[in-house]
């Protein structure tokens, strides 16, 4: 045995022959972005807290890098630095500590009973070391003395569990050598002067005290201001440590202030800048912006040029190597701003930040070649990529309610394009006919869902649209809607699919949240339930495939059930055979593939591929993603290459040539009318993950191995009995060296052995 691979090997290595494989899943450049809690530095380098973790910065913004290495997944709320120690704070688990500028991270919550951590804050102590305090979410405050190592509850006076939430922290310095530290709270201001041993509400004239943030700023003698922005009350200021607080409002029109920061201007004096949102809508539905002062509050000024979301959330800011200071300011759902001129003028620097929710995906092609792909975001609207997303740009900056769940883009009887996002799950509907650059919401639809397009017999496009009394039809790009009832209950659309007849009439199939599906064959003016055998009636998606007798099957992708399949309008049958995952997010379908139809669907288990009309499926992700995928379209670049392209849930777009998602196929294809049967493992190369799939004709003993270049076998993957049928296995190559490995499999008098690589 190892003599024989020895010279298979050897022979493969000579001859230097690398066996095709189909390609990876590549994650686009983007959308970029996210939601941005906490900044901090250490020297040059800069950390943003996002939703996914920590990134960091080298160049000032310009780009960034995930640095996340033993940080358990999670929203980073809050950042601190003592010294050269970077702490992390995060809603889920706890404290993190990293001592090498983010590279590595260790836990550091030990004693915290809580773990959902909304703030940071350092204080020295008089022996030249420091306490560090974690503000939690209705467990008060804990103190440190030993880096994080382990806390103590250090509530007096302000609540332990089921206490107060604690928002914000800051340390004032008095100028008499004490030290004060303030905690903004659910239920107000309160200070401590024995580094948190003790605290004292102090709301005097905090007429609503419901706090968010804390700034401390140098008041020019010898003193301190401390600011507190507040939740629907704007900010107030004190100038007597917290005894007395009076409202500092004037000219700030938002009055939700998320963030605080204190800046020079350059002159001597200083800004103080507010980052805000309105309180009577949810993070990211509503319009806030930046404010800045230069009297301490007494007046504020909007400072939003080039700021295209204006909804923020932190501020930060870092001397330059000029001497000069940029200012940072992190947002929810567009990602990270800089200025270079005190708020005169942003700019936006997230790239690397790829963390976006994708929601919705839809694509345009254009007669030269190429096309516009779209991305409908969680929080950050609606992006575009002219290049097969190696650039994204926002465009949907500015409007209200940027939770982008449905998107639709289609060219009109003049050549133009015509973009509909309906904004957040049951928002407004809105319309572009510039690419994005400008958006206008159309009325009459506040409670908009599933959206699709069909052209009609006169050349144009219908516009269909889910809402909450049915279904609205256009037929002039959305200017004037008709509306029909699905039946006499309420039913909430989610999917809609349309065949063409041969008589030139259109069939319109329309998936319903809870209630199934349901068909129209007059334009949607009456419809009539089709769940003759549907069991899962939570649709989530359709689609209509060509079949080999010149008919269609309509697809249906379920909550809970998985797919099912519609064949000659008679009834439902489920087509799940390999398919991982019940609950089916998106459905892709590619009727003119050179090897026929093909039907693409996400579940939470992946994307499936199937070339045999769902009869069977092939996982196609290869554990790619790292996050559920939400979305799929098919699109071209500007060689004519079809890409499909995955919305993910946490990991923005990713993209895969159509090619190589059917050669993966072609390569684990298994004749089920054969005997025995060995794929080729897929991903290959690979790192560290891959897949082998495997068939048996019937019951049999099964060893299937894998071996390196000297014959020694370095992992054992199945070992004993296995009844007929498929088989897969998943091989993680985590410890083992870059280099060609042969896997080999022994069921009964059947062997094979075949190649595959490992890549780092």
């Amino acid at each position: 045995m190892k003599r024989s691979l020895r010279s298979l090997l050897a022979a493969i290595l000579l001859v230097g022959c690398i066996q095709s494989s189909p390609a990876q899943w590549v994650q686009t450049n983007g959308p970029c972005g996210g939601h941005v809690y906490a900044f901090a530095s250490i020297g040059t380098d800069l950390f943003a807290g996002l939703e996914n973790g920590v990134y960091r910065s080298t160049n000032n913004g310009d780009s960034w890098t995930t640095v996340n290495a033993g940080i358990e997944p999670g929203t980073v709320q809050s950042l601190a630095v003592a010294g050269t120690k970077l702490f992390a704070g995060t809603l889920n688990n706890g404290v993190f500590l990293s001592t090498d500028n983010g590279g590595t991270w260790t836990a550091a919550s030990s004693g915290l009973v809580k773990r959902m951590i909304y703030s940071l804050a350092i204080m020295p102590e008089g022996a030249g070391g420091t306490n560090m305090f974690a503000g939690t979410s209705g467990d008060g405050v804990y103190r440190s003395t030993n880096s994080g190592m382990t806390w103590t509850p250090a509530n007096a006076g302000i609540g332990g569990v089921n206490g107060a939430y604690v928002f914000a922290l800051a340390v004032s310095a008095d100028g008499a050598g004490d030290n004060w530290l303030f905690a903004g709270t659910d239920k107000g201001v309160y200070r401590s002067s024995d580094s948190g041993t003790s605290w004292t509400l102090i709301n005097g004239g905090l007429t609503r005290p419901f706090t968010l943030s804390l700034a401390v700023r140098d008041n020019g003698s010898g003193g301190k201001t401390i600011f507190a922005g507040t939740y629907g009350g704007g900010v107030f200021r004190s100038t007597d440590n917290g005894t007395t607080w009076t409202a500092a409002n004037a000219g700030l029109e938002k009055t939700r202030v998320n963030a605080l920061a204190v800046s020079s201007d350059g002159a001597g004096g200083s800004y103080l800048f507010a980052g805000t949102g309105d309180p009577t809508g949810v993070a990211g539905t509503s319009e806030g912006g930046i404010f800045r002062s230069s009297n301490s509050g007494a007046t504020w000024t909007a400072v939003n040029a080039g700021l295209g979301f204006t909804d923020v959330w932190s501020l930060f800011f870092k001397a330059d190597e000029s001497g000069g200071t940029k200012i940072f300011a992190g947002t929810y759902g567009g990602g990270v701003f800089r200025s270079d001129n005190n708020g005169e003028a942003w700019t936006a620097t997230s790239a690397g930040t790829k963390y976006l929710q994708v929601w919705a995906l839809a694509s345009i092609s254009h007669e030269g070649g190429g096309s516009d792909l779209y991305a409908g975001t969680y929080g950050g609207g609606v992006f575009r990529s002219t290049n097969s997303g190696t650039s994204w740009a926002p465009v949907m900056a500015g409007v209200a309610k940027p939770f982008t769940r449905y998107l639709v883009a289609y060219t009109d009887a003049n050549g133009s394009t015509c973009l509909f996002a309906v904004s957040s799950p049951d928002g407004p509907l809105y319309r572009s006919t510039d690419t994005g650059t400008s958006w206008t919401k159309l009325i009459g639809f506040s409670q908009a869902a599933a959206l699709a397009t069909f052209p009609n017999a006169l050349g144009g496009t219908d516009l269909y649209l889910g809402i909450s009394t049915g279904v609205a039809r256009s037929t002039d790009n959305g200017n004037t809607w008709t509306t029909a009832s699905l039946g006499p209950t309420y039913v909430s659309v989610s999917a809609f699919a349309f065949r063409r007849e041969g008589t030139g009439s259109v069939t319109i199939f329309a998936g319903a949240s809870g209630s199934g599906v349901f068909r129209s064959t007059d334009d949607g003016a009456s419809w009539t339930s089709v769940n003759e055998g549907l069991t899962s009636l939570g649709v989530r998606a359709l689609a209509v495939l060509p079949n080999d007798a010149g008919g269609t099957d309509l697809f249906a992708g379920t909550s809970s059930g998985g797919v099912y399949r519609f064949t000659n309008d008679q009834s439902w049958s489920t087509a799940n055979i390999n398919l991982k995952g019940a609950n089916v997010k998106a459905i892709a379908v590619v009727a003119d593939s050179p090897t026929g139809p093909e039907l693409f669907v996400a579940t939470e288990a992946g994307v499936f591929l199937s070339a045999d009309h769902g009869a069977h499926w092939t996982d196609v992700s290869a554990g790619s993603f790292g996050s559920v995928v939400n979305a799929l379209t098919v699109s071209p670049d500007s060689a004519g290459n079809l890409y499909l392209f995955a919305g993910t849930d946490g990991s923005g777009v990713w993209k895969m040539r159509l090619t190589d998602a059917l050669a993966w196929i072609g390569s684990s294809a298994i004749e089920h009318a054969g005997g025995y049967s060995l794929a080729q493992n897929f991903p290959n190369p690979f790192n560290p993950m891959t897949t082998i799939r495997y068939v048996l004709p019937a019951r049999s003993s099964v060893t299937l191995s894998v071996f390196d270049i000297l014959g020694q076998q370095v992992a054992l993957l199945q070992k004993g009995e296995q009844g007929a049928g498929d088989h897969e296995v998943r091989f993680d190559a985590k410890g083992l060296p870059s280099g060609v490995y042969m896997y080999r499999m022994n069921a009964g008098s059947y062997a094979e052995t075949k190649r595959l690589i490992v890549l780092r």
